[in-house]
């Protein structure tokens, strides 16, 4: 019989210089990122490092909406990024910036999003 030998995987490495995500889309996919996201920053703060997060998007809540992502009848008409931004930095007690704007020009995403991670940009 053979030993089983598990090289154990090196831990999570925190950056010294702050890490800078722009998530680009909080609708189906995006919301549920962003939540994500806001989690891997919260760890990162406990681990001492610094993530600034951005959420990029310039759709409202629909009715439609409610359900399939991550929104309540509440936020109807609100700004998808501005709701999300303020959910989770309500709940982490983290500083998430919003971005009330469709990436629609280079230019413009190229100002707001190094480091940016896409959902639903066409």
């Amino acid at each position: 019989m053979h030993a089983l030998t598990i090289t154990p995987i090196s831990p999570f490495r925190i950056p010294a210089q702050p890490l800078v995500i722009t998530l680009v889309g909080c609708g189906g996919t995006g919301s549920h990122l962003a939540q994500t996201l806001a989690r891997l920053a919260r760890h990162v703060r406990e681990s001492g490092g610094l993530l600034d997060l951005t959420f990029m998007d310039g759709d409202t809540v629909e009715p439609k909406n409610v359900g399939r992502q991550l929104f309540a009848p509440s936020e109807v008409g609100r700004n998808k990024a501005q709701v999300l931004a303020t959910r989770f930095s309500a709940v982490f007690g983290l500083p998430i910036s919003a971005v009330p704007q469709m990436a629609d020009r280079v230019q413009q995403f190229d100002h707001h999003c190094r480091g940016a991670t896409g959902c639903g940009l066409n």
